[in-house]
């Protein structure tokens, strides 16, 4: 039933209509589920987890990536809360203690403030164990979560199938990652 909520809430955060809409799982690595949905005749992938670890039970929190080609889109983070952002809130999610990444909240979502931060916390959850994320709370309580990030790296290579870039943004990509998984020691 918790994986439902948060499947619907992702719906809901990216626009879905239920009603027109489809949604296939493709597979299932570690903690990470792989899923591809029709937008009418187009289709988009996306990958969840729901935290392993939180400071406070609540529905539909949870991580996900999405891939829109349609839309040019790729490597979309979102952070579901499962409560409303205080209005002042600035939640942040770091990599196995690295250096955190703030973002945009926005009602009960939040969401990376650049690409660039976003290509490089997406090389970081590849080579990656564990992600956490902070944020305020519209009562003012600081919640904090952690996500597994087992898994993490074959289900983006199927996100990465499923829904592949076109082949002058493959390379763009490839030139502008920092980490890769053949340099990172464990295969995840």
């Amino acid at each position: 039933m918790r994986f439902l909520a948060f499947l619907t809430a992702l719906m809901l955060v990216s626009g879905f209509s239920w009603a027109n809409d489809s949604v296939s799982p493709e597979g299932y690595f570690g903690n990470w589920r792989v899923y591809t949905a029709k937008e009418g005749t187009q289709t988009l992938c996306f990958m969840v987890v729901s935290p392993q670890h939180t400071s406070s039970e609540r529905e539909g929190n949870f991580l996900s990536v999405t891939h829109r080609p349609y839309e040019n889109s790729f490597d979309t983070v979102a952070l579901m809360f499962g409560t409303m952002f205080h209005k002042t809130s600035r939640p942040t999610i770091e990599v196995d203690n690295l250096r955190p990444f703030e973002m945009k909240a926005s009602d009960d979502s939040a969401f990376m403030m650049t690409e660039k931060d976003e290509k490089t916390l997406i090389d970081q959850m590849i080579v990656g164990n564990v992600a956490r994320t902070k944020g305020k709370s519209h009562k003012k309580n600081v919640l904090r979560e952690t996500f597994s990030l087992k898994g993490f790296a074959k289900a983006y290579e199927m996100l990465n199938e499923k829904c592949p870039r076109p082949a002058n943004q493959d390379s763009q990509k490839t030139e502008g990652q920092t980490l890769s998984k053949e340099t990172s020691g464990e295969v995840k």
